[in-house]
């Protein structure tokens, strides 16, 4: 066992032999690339738990006990990403490993259509259960049918939605703001164009953005992305415009074109 492991299992033993003991706290388990079986030496910990309310209280526990690591930083949002039903925190340690942080998801028990979306195989991987009172801790899979309606729905709004980001784009060309221009680029075109190749290349996490994309995507297509993501400079953008025009229309003809996932 590599020193980074060991660090590892040292740290959530620790977790747990915090949190296991309380009756409101009833399973954990582990996501993220331990789920994925993606471990490197650069992994953090994915700790995902599940308690009645109130969580936050159970994130507090979780703090409390790493303290003795000596918590430098610490990081949580009013609101999670994830929307009502989860609160999340990073915690990072003094002489951790190198870039090693806790990413600590608290779900409460009272959403558990929130839980089950996190547990579902294709986009989350096969959870590493650590403990379960309950047995509430179930893997499942994702409904594809309903994944493939919604994303037909989506990649028309996505397509129409391009034709106005491209006269946005080229609006602001034309007025010489280069920031605007390349921010609509960015967020209206770009982030457009790699979610439609998503839908094509790995279609239960089409909205991944440009996380793991070298796990899932064609070399042919990081090459694109690369290009198209990498504006050296103003009068640049013209011509990156017409080859993602033409790499988003061709991508969403293939998406509609599609029967099922």
């Amino acid at each position: 066992m590599s020193n980074v492991e060991h660090y590892k299992k040292q740290i959530l033993k620790t977790i747990l032999d915090a949190i296991q003991p309380r009756p409101d706290v009833l399973a954990a388990w582990e996501g993220g690339s331990a789920a994925t079986g993606t471990v490197d030496q650069f992994s953090d910990i994915d700790l995902c738990i599940l308690s009645k309310a109130p969580i936050q209280s159970v994130i507090e526990t979780v703090q409390a006990a790493l303290e003795k690591y000596h918590v430098i930083h610490t990081w949580q949002t009013a609101k999670s990403f994830w929307g009502d039903g989860m609160a999340q925190r990073i915690i990072v340690l003094k002489d951790a490993p190198k870039y090693f942080f806790i990413d600590v998801g608290v779900f409460d028990a009272n959403h558990p259509q929130l839980v089950k979306d996190f547990l579902e195989v294709e986009r989350h991987g096969q959870p590493i259960i650590l403990f379960d009172k309950t047995g509430t801790v179930k893997s499942g899979h994702t409904d594809a049918v309903a994944l493939f309606d919604k994303q037909m729905i989506r990649a028309e709004e996505l397509k129409r939605g391009f034709v106005i980001f491209k006269t946005l784009v080229q609006k602001e060309i034309e007025r010489g703001n280069r920031i605007d221009a390349l921010g609509f680029y960015q967020t209206g075109l770009l982030g457009p164009a790699i979610e439609v190749l998503g839908m094509l290349r790995r279609p239960f996490k089409y909205d991944f953005g440009m996380r793991y994309i070298h796990k899932s995507f064609p070399k042919d297509e990081q090459t694109l992305i690369e290009e198209l993501s990498y504006v050296s400079n103003f009068e640049a953008l013209p011509e990156k415009l017409n080859k993602i025009e033409k790499a988003f229309n061709s991508a969403v003809a293939e998406v509609q074109k599609r029967k099922s996932l």
